[in-house]
């Protein structure tokens, strides 16, 4: 994890939509390609890529104009997309930390030409650049669920204040948490089949985005943690969710 990144770039940053056209050097470029691959795993065992290309690589980008995106792409385990949204949240926070912005770009896709240099399948486009206004907003212009809705338990809530604060597509807040005092277990929306196909891959990147708040915020408040996926036997049945992953408490 970059130690640029604060509890207060938590609370204040926002997705950035709107870009000054302004180029960045080759350098910076570099070094936050760089500081995307320092970023800590979900699972150590997580295989990815990434390039950084302009907009003219970009084959779509519906309303979002950014002058930079990030093209990630990964090989297909059952947490790649968790993976992907864990990884890059933490490169969100870090750009909000430098005075950069952005936000991730769920309907883009890249040119043809992009998509052959991949490793892996495509997974999301992360638009990115320099803010054309404020890339921070203050707490109470959060419009975010209250704890009581999505936390069940009284252990780390001054974790999950953190987790509630990130973002996901159309503000949908896909998460669930149940607390105890060795673990908080996550959980997204259960989705209906006909929504299964356009939602779920967000969702599961949702979860990894949320997941990455509360790993920042773990460590930044010296409660070190580690994520597992337990054995569903082992944890307890939400209806209308379904459980993703736990975040284990380490003393």
């Amino acid at each position: 994890m970059e130690r640029n990144i604060t509890l207060e770039n938590m609370i204040n940053r926002k997705s950035v939509h709107h870009f000054k056209n302004a180029t960045l050097s080759v350098d910076i470029l570099e070094e936050l390609k760089n500081s995307l691959f320092a970023m800590d795993k979900l699972f150590n065992s997580a295989d990815f890529s990434a390039t950084i290309v302009s907009a003219s690589a970009m084959k779509r980008t519906f309303s979002i104009k950014a002058p930079y995106y990030l093209v990630l792409s990964s090989k297909k385990t059952p947490s790649h997309f968790m993976n992907i949204g864990f990884m890059v949240q933490q490169f969100d926070l870090y750009l909000n930390a430098i005075g950069l912005g952005g936000c991730w770009a769920g309907l883009a896709k890249p040119s043809s030409k992009v998509n052959q240099e991949l490793l892996g399948g495509f997974v999301i486009a992360y638009a990115f650049g320099e803010p054309d206004a404020s890339g921070s907003r203050t707490l109470e212009q959060y419009p975010r669920k209250n704890l009581s809705s999505i936390a069940e338990g009284q252990d780390h809530l001054d974790l999950i204040h953190y987790a509630r604060l990130a973002p996901s597509p159309a503000n949908r807040q896909p998460w669930y948490f149940v607390t105890s005092p060795s673990s908080i277990d996550i959980y997204r929306i259960s989705n209906n089949f006909l929504k299964a196909t356009a939602i779920d891959k967000l969702d599961q990147i949702s979860i990894g985005v949320v997941a990455a708040h509360i790993h920042v915020a773990g460590y930044l408040e010296n409660k070190p943690l580690t994520f597992d996926i337990k054995e569903v036997s082992h944890v307890e049945a939400i209806l209308g969710y379904q459980y993703m992953l736990s975040a284990k408490i380490n003393p």
